[in-house]
């Protein structure tokens, strides 16, 4: 086989793998990581929030105000029910 010719069929080799690695790559990120979320994972937004408050010195205020949000969504602002049987 001439030299040229391997050359060229050592090239379509080498891309045709490249592409089958790039295609596997995009099929894992394409695919939610199994197990459950970390918390940083579940939600990213929250982290760079986290990062200005800690290099602030606010960590104290991001831990407060999370301990003191309400379990439940629906409830801030809402009255509690009241018994008729009292």
């Amino acid at each position: 086989m001439d030299r040229k010719t391997q050359q060229y069929l050592d090239e379509i080799y080498f891309w045709q793998k490249a592409r089958a690695r790039l295609l596997e790559l995009a099929a894992q990120l394409r695919e939610p990581p199994p197990g459950p979320l970390e918390p940083a994972l579940a939600n990213p937004a929250k982290e760079p929030l986290d990062d200005l408050l800690h290099s602030c010195g606010l960590d104290a205020l991001r831990r407060g105000s999370e301990q003191a949000a309400p379990a439940d969504p629906g409830a801030a602002g809402s009255t509690p029910p009241t018994d008729t049987a009292d």
